[in-house]
């Protein structure tokens, strides 16, 4: 993130806050990658964006990620998730995109939602392994 100037987008995609007692998987690195950790991420959005920087962070969506991300645009998408010991229980999830800009660059952006194949809305996607896409534009060309 160091690298980034003004006018630059970062995505950020860093391991997920723990979904639930079982699904909290977060070392990725030694040390793991903690509710600390993610506090550090956020607030370097924060000052990335007030110098001109946009950053785009996804993560479960949960309260805590809600409050953390409480001054960034919110985008709450349903994800499906493929990966359970019994097929039968697997379901969407919701994930949180935050995004943090300056005020000008938020006015400009919305999201495209349209509804899928059984009825539920989500995002649509090109990636035919996710089944969802969000795209952020200019509300003009909408």
């Amino acid at each position: 993130m160091a690298q980034a100037r003004r006018g630059d987008t970062v995505f950020c995609d860093p391991p997920y806050v723990a979904w639930s007692d079982t699904a909290n998987f977060t070392d990725y690195t030694v040390g793991g990658f903690g509710i600390a950790d993610q506090e550090e991420l956020a607030s370097w959005a924060e000052r990335l964006a007030a110098d001109g920087i946009t950053v785009v962070i996804s993560n479960h969506a949960t309260d805590w990620t809600r409050q953390l991300y409480k001054t960034a645009k919110q985008i709450i998408v349903d994800v499906p998730r493929f990966i359970s010991r019994d097929g039968a229980s697997r379901k969407a999830v919701q994930e949180i995109i935050a995004v943090t800009a300056n005020e000008l660059e938020l006015r400009w952006c919305q999201v495209v939602r349209r509804e899928n194949n059984i009825g539920s809305s989500e995002t649509r996607s090109s990636n035919s392994k996710t089944g969802r896409q969000v795209q952020l534009m200019p509300a003009s060309n909408i």
